[in-house]
């Protein structure tokens, strides 16, 4: 088992590759697995520069991790991920979807809400 302790996400940064067409987000987080704790690890969330944070318009990227990695079930891990950022994009009243209507799009807006999941 494993628990993942999300804290933050930097959303549609241009330094992660955002660019017109496409948005990248990082979530950052801590992993607690096999008895060890691992601290800031990150992974990139990316979706359509104009998407609306819909679960299926979502792509998470590879895990970037220190030392030896942690087997996680990847479908879970994922899912999981997902979850968060769409949860606290959306809820936050943040998001591309509300600057396309207006017209303009912000980059790297910084959101942070602690979330425990477990594996």
């Amino acid at each position: 088992m494993a628990t993942i302790i999300f804290r933050r996400v930097v959303q549609d940064a241009v330094e992660f590759g955002s660019d017109d067409e496409r948005s990248v987000s990082r979530v950052y987080f801590d992993l607690e697995a096999d008895g060890e704790t691992h601290k800031d690890l990150y992974v990139n969330v990316e979706e359509p520069a104009h998407g609306t944070h819909q679960t299926d318009e979502i792509t998470v990227g590879a895990l970037a991790f220190h030392g030896e990695p942690v087997k996680l079930d990847r479908q879970a891990f994922e899912a999981a991920v997902k979850s968060y950022y769409q949860s606290l994009v959306a809820s936050a009243g943040y998001g591309k979807h509300l600057a396309k209507d207006k017209g303009f799009r912000t980059h790297g807006d910084e959101l942070g809400r602690t979330q425990v999941v477990e594996l």
